[in-house]
């Protein structure tokens, strides 16, 4: 089967979006599938050390009004890349964003007969009042309800990563049957290399070199200000009383991490906080090992996955349990899930830390509870969707007459 990607966000951007994409199509690859991702081009600054794999295509792009990070382009400029799409002639379209690729990825669907596939990342409602500063609250939040309802009110098929995703889709109007096709993650790219693990150890110690001779908190994922990790600031205050010699790692970067370094350095916690930035992808199955436990605060995740990251490395999780997160640990599933409470995080913490044979036995219940969210099984759901979706394209003109025929002649997606 071809699968064609349209997204806004692929590497060298770094979130979950790019995670996702990665992981199924590198699954899906391994089956014998052809993928094709359409994405966004990048300063040739930030492409150093990324390599674009067969099947990429780049389309211009430029910074995003709400985050130089991100990339938005026109979308007309499909229309420069319409012979690789042709010749290339996919069986199915999928669409990863609400943005101008997904503007992209929907109209050359529906216009060549394509059922609109697409899956709802990102709960943007509770993101656009930090990615828009000085609006208020109640306006940016309207509208990324009007975004989100007008993107995905009709789609063919909205896939989501959790259940809270499917409930605010419904919340804004949208009357879909939504099947539920978390990412997974790719258990083989977590496998143990000793020689890997003692270079990236070696390189972390040499760089942090506290990290050498106490408790390490470590925190994986984008610095930015929705992810909550201020919170973290008042469990390591806390947890340092009885750890004089505990770090707080934060791995990856964003738009707050300078002032998050400043916030650490006024409450006295700067010499106790490091910030590695990002690092190459292909070290974390060696970094999440280093920790003694994973800490994550954030109250906006869809999935949550750097959870089952840490988990199937072995260390045991604390987490808020709210949206995608508490989906995914279904309880206390490979560490503890908490409430928003300094007080109840920091103690479950200090537990872990403080009793060896807990930790012993919540690493082990992790590494098995990691398990159940490979990505082969989330791929043989996928692909169910994908084998509707290439019979039933109705291919033909671009006129009303032809938009009506298709359709009328399109069985409806049915969850299996």
């Amino acid at each position: 089967m071809k699968i064609l990607h349209f997204t806004d966000a692929y590497w060298p951007r770094v979130n979950g979006v790019t995670v996702s994409i990665q992981t199924f199509t590198d699954s899906l690859r391994r089956l014998g599938h052809e993928v094709k991702i359409v994405c966004p081009e990048y300063p040739d600054s930030n492409l150093k050390g990324i390599v674009d794999e067969f099947g990429l295509i780049r389309v211009p792009s430029v910074s995003a009004f709400f985050s130089k990070e991100d990339r938005v382009s026109n979308p007309l400029a499909i229309n420069d890349i319409l012979p690789e799409l042709e010749a290339f002639n996919p069986d199915v379209v999928h669409v990863q964003t609400e943005f101008s690729f997904g503007a992209m990825g929907r109209h050359y669907a529906r216009t060549r007969g394509y059922p609109v596939i697409s899956t709802c990342h990102t709960h943007w409602e509770q993101y656009f009042e930090h990615y828009i500063p000085g609006i208020p609250s109640r306006f940016a939040r309207a509208i990324a309800r009007t975004i989100m309802r007008t993107a995905y009110k009709g789609d063919d098929v909205v896939i989501v990563p959790s259940l809270h995703i499917a409930s605010v889709l419904r919340d804004y109007g949208l009357k879909k049957n939504f099947p539920l096709i978390p990412t997974g993650i790719d258990a083989s790219f977590f496998t143990e290399d000793k020689d890997r693990d003692a270079r990236v150890k070696r390189a972390m110690v040499e760089r942090f070199p506290r990290l050498a001779k106490g408790p390490i908190l470590l925190f994986v994922g984008r610095v930015g200000q929705e992810k909550n990790v201020a919170f973290l600031f008042g469990v390591l205050e806390r947890a340092r009383s009885r750890y004089p010699d505990i770090s707080l790692l934060f791995v990856g970067d964003g738009p707050y991490r300078g002032a998050l370094q400043k916030r650490a350095e006024s409450l006295g916690l700067g010499s106790q906080c490091l910030f590695s930035g990002y690092v190459p992808r292909d070290d974390l199955p060696s970094i999440y090992p280093l920790a003694d436990v994973f800490v994550f605060p954030s109250k906006t995740e869809t999935q949550g996955l750097v959870t089952i990251e840490a988990m199937i490395c072995g260390t045991p999780v604390v987490a808020i349990g709210e949206m995608g997160t508490a989906d995914v640990m279904n309880g206390d599933n490979g560490g503890f899930m908490v409430a928003d409470d300094v007080e109840q995080f920091t103690a479950r913490v200090l537990g872990l830390l403080g009793d060896k044979e807990l930790r012993a036995a919540k690493s082990a219940e992790a590494r098995a509870y990691a398990q159940d969210w490979t990505v082969e099984g989330m791929t043989h759901k996928l692909l169910r969707i994908y084998e509707w979706a290439a019979a039933s394209r109705v291919p033909g003109g671009t006129g009303p007459l032809a938009f009506l025929r298709r359709a009328m002649g399109r069985r409806p997606y049915v969850r299996s």
